[in-house]
């Protein structure tokens, strides 16, 4: 009886993730060259204080975290973590990080933004524009994009805490630069 009960066990747990692998992979083929429309009118502030930020907007090269209202927001921003990231990228001049945040209360987040002394630009989207007119994946997995020059998503999947994802993120920023200077 344990034996059929281990097999059983064994065979749902593998058809679970037979079902997750396809789950991901309707993501990618879905998101993969997808162009990412952003809106005009959101506000930056950096550290809590209104900024102009539009010149992110203009790089040609862009990582776009999209934190949603559900949960603890400044949980998922996870600032230490992708403040790690961004230095460890050094100055990569065509690249962009772009934090956008749609949560109830943007009071918290920025006390939390303050607290964790997090002094890269974040981008409050009280009416969740951005999500709205992207119809981003409900999946907060699935919320971090690596976009090209024209906006289209490159590679889609959060990096943190995934190395072998943040090493893939890393070689396409390479590869995407390289391309970008030989244009030149």
């Amino acid at each position: 009886m344990k034996y059929v009960l281990f097999i059983c066990l064994t065979i749902l747990l593998f058809n679970c993730k037979n079902t997750d692998q396809a789950y991901i992979q309707t993501i990618i083929q879905e998101w993969t060259n997808k162009k990412i429309i952003f809106p005009d009118d959101i506000q930056a502030k950096i550290v809590g204080r209104d900024t102009n930020c539009n010149y992110l907007l203009l790089k040609p090269i862009k990582i776009l975290v999209y934190v949603d209202s559900i949960g603890c927001t400044a949980c998922k921003l996870n600032f230490y973590d992708w403040y790690q990231k961004i230095n460890s990228l050094g100055k990569i001049t065509d690249l962009a990080f772009l934090f956008y945040v749609n949560t109830k209360n943007f009071k918290i987040l920025t006390n939390a933004i303050k607290t964790e002394g997090f002094n890269y630009p974040v981008f409050y989207d009280t009416h969740n524009i951005l999500a709205k007119t992207n119809h981003f994946p409900k999946n907060s997995r699935f919320n971090t994009f690596l976009l090209d020059k024209e906006n289209k998503v490159v590679l889609i999947g959060d990096p943190l805490g995934r190395e072998k994802m943040w090493e893939l993120y890393i070689q396409t920023i390479d590869s995407l630069s390289k391309s970008l200077k030989s244009i030149h």
